[in-house]
This record gives C-alpha cells, structure tokens and sequence, in this order.
C-alpha cells in the first residue's frame, strides 16, 4: 500500500514538473510576476503606402480675351485649371511587434527562446540569423501640396515692342502780325504706356509676321540666291517662337508630380476599414481611399480553435503561443474605381494558438517561427 502510494505520488509530482517552461497571456490577470520570467510578442503588419499624382494645371493666356478678336481662335478658356491622376501606387509591407499579443513564459532555468530586436519570437532551441525588417509603430501620416497656391511668372513676352507710345496733342496759339490776328499751331508731344489691348493686338501681329517668314522658306522664297543650309532648324526655332506667343492668348499647360506616403496599421476588431487618403483636383475633387477587408477563407480552421479555446480552463499555463495569419483584400480606390488590388497576409486578422505544455519536455525540440507572421515554420528534434 505505501509503495502504491509513493508511485502515485512520484509520477503525479513527474506529470506537473516535466515541462521545461510554461507560457501565459501578458493579458492575465491573475499572473504574478516572477524573477524568472520572459516576454516575447507576435508580430503584426503594416503598409506603407506611397501614391504618386500627376496634376495638370492649366494657366490662362493674359491676352485671353482677344483671341477671337485679333486671331479669330474661339472658345478661348480664361480661368486657371486643375485636373489630377494617380500616376503610380506601391504597397509595402512592414512587421512590427504586436503587444496586444504578448505572452510571458515562466522557466526555472533561461528558456531557449530567441528574439529579434523588437522583442518577436524567432526560434526556440537553435538560434537563427534573421534579417531584421521591423520598424517602429506610428499613426496615420501624410503629405501634401497645394499647387494652386504655387504662383510664378509663366508669360514673359507680351509684346516684342516697346511699351510706350509718343501722343502728340495740338493746341493753337493766336498772334497779331501786321494787324493781323494769326492762329499758330503748338504741338506738345507726351509719353504714355500702351494699353493692354494694344499690346495684344501687336502680339497678334508679331505671330502673323512669324508665319509668314515660315511660309517664305517652306515655299522657297528667299531673299538670297541659295537656300539656307539649316533650313529646318530655322523653321523649328520659328515654330518655337509661334508657340510661345500664342500661349499669350490660348494658354499653357504645366505638369505637377507629387509623391504621397502613408503608414496604415490595419485594425483586426473590424471587418471593413476605410481610410481616406487624399484628393484629387478635378471640376469636382474626388477622394482617394485605402480599403482592407478580411477575407473568411479560414472560417473554418478559426471556429475550430475558437471551440479548443472554449474548452480550455482560463488563465491556464501553455505552450508558446503561435498565429496562424489571416489574409485581406487591399484597394486604393478612386470614389468606384479601383486603381490598385492585392490580396495579401495580415498577422493581426488570424487565430492566435498554441503548442501542447507536454512537447516542451523534449530537450531537443527545436522550432523555427516565421517573423513576420508569427506562424510555425517547423519542428523538429534535432
């Protein structure tokens, strides 16, 4: 009977203390911290996201409202305009450590548990070398600039003359010669500046004399016996010249590139997130939206270990804790339309699990886990 009972005891002592560590949630209450007593975290995602735009803004020409008057061009637009695109997106993940899951594991002796920088398992008996490619948490950010508050001279040739005109009145003067009583012109000559219109008009001018110098030399009549022999550079350098005028009454048009930079940390508590980005200059501004939505392809798998869980006395020691991660669709999205979509993994959007307490009694065990998604990569014992 006594030897009944100290087998009983032996082995009842050997099945509570033949596990080389025990793990609980950071999250416990009821824990009580101990001296020898270690942190790790999973690993969660964020996306960086870099979404460039091509604005193009039109500038009104200062002649504008006479070019149908002096070049007949009609239906001239006389206001400043914008209108932008995205011209390119790029989506990068980056890994950062989640500390809504982290876990403290309990070991008489240091366990051989590894970490990177930030403090996310890495391996568990047998050190690796991993790249470390973890940044720092950070809010919501971006950057922008506002083009239509961007002024500069654009039209620096208003005229090719010079912008003052001679304005000569006549007065009469009345003088007696010889009893006779003469009226005597008096000029006086003033110096005034030319009216806005007047210089339009000899803008207009100077691009009717330009395009009739081109049709002298695309027709062959020089003033000289033999033809030119840059005959074509003088031609493009008149087209030049032609252009540049008559941007003076049509406008011109600029381009404006802008590269914009978010950080966004999906959120595993809602199904839908929707962030607003930016907006697009238009004749109505459009917004720009980052869409994410979790994807239930592993409903299944989810329920089963919710149902383990369940089933699971609280506050109870376990093995390492591990993710099996989630997948999401990602969008940028212009109001409807989708200019970028990519399914991809979100740590955060999966099922936090863990190993039996009995395996870690293998002083061989070794296991590799996936940094970034905090998944299990494999086991094994030697």
């Amino acid at each position: 009977m006594k030897k009944l009972m100290f087998l009983i005891v032996f082995f009842g002592f050997v099945n509570t203390s033949f596990a080389q560590i025990k793990v609980y949630s950071i999250s416990n209450e009821e824990l009580k911290v101990k001296e020898n007593m270690y942190v790790y975290s999973l690993p969660k995602v964020i996306f960086q996201v870099k979404v460039n735009v091509a604005t193009e803004c039109f500038y009104p020409g200062p002649f504008a409202q006479y070019a149908e008057k002096y070049l007949i061009i009609s239906d001239v637009k006389t206001e400043y305009s914008e209108f932008s695109d995205i011209s390119n997106i790029e989506i990068s993940p980056k890994y950062i450590a989640d500390f809504d899951a982290s876990f403290v594991v309990e070991s008489k002796k240091e366990p051989k548990i590894y970490l990177n920088e930030n403090s996310v398992i890495s391996s568990y008996g047998v050190q690796i070398d991993s790249d470390d490619n973890l940044l720092l948490d950070s809010d919501l950010f971006s950057e922008s600039f506002d083009f239509s508050n961007f002024h500069f001279p654009l039209f620096t040739d208003l005229t090719v003359e010079k912008n003052f005109s001679n304005i000569t009145d006549t007065t009469y003067k009345v003088v007696q010669i010889d009893s006779i009583y003469q009226k005597i012109p008096v000029y006086n000559t003033s110096i005034t500046s030319k009216t806005f219109e007047q210089k339009a008009e000899e803008a207009a001018n100077f691009i009717l004399k330009i395009r009739e110098e081109k049709f002298f030399l695309l027709a062959g009549m020089f003033e000289w016996e033999n033809p030119p022999t840059e005959l074509e550079f003088m031609v493009a350098k008149l087209e030049e010249l032609e252009k540049e005028y008559l941007s003076l009454f049509i406008g011109k048009v600029e381009y404006k590139y802008q590269e914009y930079d978010f950080e966004i940390i999906p959120d595993g508590n809602v199904e839908t997130q929707k962030v607003k980005l930016l907006n697009l200059h238009a004749e109505e501004p459009v917004q720009v939206y980052f869409e994410l939505t979790k994807n239930q392809k592993h409903s299944k798998i989810s329920n089963f270990y919710k149902n383990k869980a369940n089933s699971t006395k609280a506050n109870k020691p376990q093995g390492l804790y591990y993710r099996m991660p989630g997948n999401a669709t990602i969008k940028v999205k212009v109001e409807n339309v989708d200019y970028y979509k990519a399914n991809v993994v979100v740590p955060q959007f999966g099922q936090i699990e863990y190993l039996p307490i009995k395996m870690f009694k293998n002083k061989k065990l070794k296991i590799i886990f996936n940094e970034n998604y905090g998944s299990i990569q494999s086991i094994g014992n030697e």
